[in-house]
């Protein structure tokens, strides 16, 4: 087998039974995987993802690793859209509170629009009334 080879669940799951009746008939673990032609590294890692599994359930379990990588890509890019949308309201807040209450207008005398702006309606209705 070409090193670094990717191999299909269902190839894996045929080589580890491979190697555990090669073993149960009396060859060490290290000629059963050189006979199949794998390392004992990839044994032990086969064991410990795949265990006693059937082929459809390796298959299956390669499915369900595929979805799960791919709605963590999607809550990340979920998250970082929030919080670029958090970040846009903020900036967006201050624009509007330096625009309306902070910054000089010409047209008031490059006083900042906020003082006549906040006259409460009680106290403009009278003004009015009076005049």
């Amino acid at each position: 087998m070409p090193k670094c080879q990717l191999l299909k669940p269902q190839q894996i799951v045929t080589l580890f039974r491979q190697i555990d009746v090669l073993t149960v008939n009396g060859k060490t673990l290290a000629q059963a995987c050189k006979e199949v032609g794998t390392a004992e590294q990839s044994y032990y890692r086969w064991r410990k993802i795949l265990g006693g599994m059937q082929v459809d359930r390796a298959k299956r379990f390669k499915v369900i690793e595929q979805e799960n990588v791919r709605l963590k890509k999607l809550v990340t890019d979920l998250s970082i859209r929030e919080v670029s949308l958090k970040e846009a309201r903020v900036i967006v807040r201050e624009w509007v509170k330096r625009y309306n209450e902070i910054r000089p207008h010409k047209s008031l005398g490059y006083k900042p629009p906020a003082p006549q702006s906040r006259v409460p309606r009680f106290i403009q209705k009278q003004a009015v009334s009076v005049q």
